[in-house]
C-alpha cells in the first residue's frame, strides 16, 4: 500500500493526463490572448480575459468527482523593457503600441498539476526597432537549445552555459536573476532551479536532471551585450503568491476573508489584483 504523502509524478498513473490537459488549456488560450495582442489593446483587460478564458476552460475537464482547477500563474503582458509580471489594473493600465515587444506568461492547473506557459510576439507583427528583433531572436533559439539540454544526467548548469552561449551569438546577454524553476503538485517554483545568468552576485546549486522531472523554463534576453541587469519598476506589484509556510494572525475580519478566498480559489499558486473586485484591498 503506498504512503499517503507518497510525492506523485508524471510515472504516477492519471498524472501525466492532468498536465497534458492543464497543457492543452494553457496552449490554446495563449492563442488567444496573442490574438488579441494588437495596436491599440488595454493590457488590463487582456489580462482579465485571459484569466477569464482559462478558468471557463478548465470547467469543462475532470468533472467526474472534485478537483481543484484554475489557474497557476495569471496572466501578464510585459511590454518592451519590462521583464515580467506586469498585470496592471484598469486604472494604471496601457495600450500596446503597434511594434511592441510583448511577454505574455501565464498557467494553469488541474488537481494542482501546474503548467507555465510563456511566448513573446511583436504587436501587429512588424517592427523598424532592431534590437526588440534581435533579444525575440535569440530569446527564441536560446530557448530551444535549453529544451534540448534538459536531459537525464546532465546538470542545471549545462543549460544556463547553453542560454549564456546563445545569448552570446546574437550580441545580447540573458538577464539576470531570471529563474527557471521545477514543478511539482502544488508548486511552479520548487528547488531546484535553473538560472539564466550566473554570477558573482546570482548563484544557485548545481544539480543533474533525473528522470520524471518537470521545469518550467523562462529565458528572458537583454539587447545589453555587457550585462542583462534589471532595476525596479515603478509600476504597482499586483501579483502575489501566498507563503504556505506563514503563520497568518490576522485581526480584521475583511483579512481573515481575504485570505479564506486565497486559500479556496487559487490555492497554493500566484493570483493578481485583477482577480478582486476590489482592487485596492491589498
Amino acid at each position: 500500500m503506498e504512503a499517503e504523502n507518497q510525492e506523485l509524478n508524471i510515472a504516477t498513473p492519471g498524472v501525466l493526463d492532468k498536465y497534458q490537459s492543464a497543457g492543452k488549456i494553457a496552449q490554446a488560450v495563449m492563442q488567444e490572448v496573442i490574438q488579441k495582442c494588437v495596436s491599440g489593446a488595454d493590457v488590463s483587460e487582456l489580462c482579465v480575459f485571459g484569466n477569464k478564458r482559462i478558468n471557463e476552460e478548465v470547467k469543462k475537464v475532470y468533472n467526474s468527482k472534485k478537483v481543484e482547477k484554475g489557474i497557476s500563474f495569471p496572466v501578464t503582458i510585459s511590454v518592451n523593457e519590462v521583464v515580467a509580471a506586469y498585470c496592471p489594473v484598469k486604472e494604471e493600465s496601457r495600450k500596446l503600441v503597434s511594434g511592441d515587444l510583448v511577454k505574455i506568461d501565464l498557467g494553469v492547473h488541474i488537481d494542482c498539476f501546474p503548467v507555465v506557459l510563456a511566448h513573446s510576439v511583436i504587436v501587429d507583427g512588424k517592427t523598424d526597432h532592431a534590437e526588440r528583433l534581435k533579444v525575440a531572436s535569440a530569446a527564441w533559439v536560446a530557448l530551444q537549445a535549453a529544451v534540448r539540454s534538459l536531459q537525464v544526467g546532465k546538470t542545471n548548469t549545462d543549460v544556463t552555459k547553453v542560454i549564456g552561449e546563445v545569448s552570446a551569438l546574437y550580441e545580447t546577454s540573458a538577464v539576470e536573476g531570471v529563474l527557471s524553476h521545477e514543478i511539482k503538485q502544488y508548486l511552479i517554483d520548487s528547488n531546484k532551479v535553473i538560472i539564466g545568468q550566473d554570477t558573482v552576485e546570482n548563484k544557485v546549486d548545481t544539480f543533474k536532471f533525473e528522470a520524471n522531472e518537470i521545469f518550467g523554463l523562462d529565458v528572458v534576453v537583454s539587447a545589453n551585450q555587457s550585462e542583462g541587469k534589471t532595476k525596479e519598476s515603478e509600476a504597482r506589484i499586483t501579483v502575489y503568491k501566498r507563503n504556505i509556510d506563514a503563520n497568518y494572525d490576522l485581526k480584521s475580519k475583511n483579512g481573515r476573508a481575504l485570505l479564506n478566498d486565497v486559500r479556496e480559489r487559487f490555492a497554493d499558486f500566484a493570483f493578481s489584483l485583477n482577480d478582486f473586485e476590489d482592487q485596492l484591498v491589498m
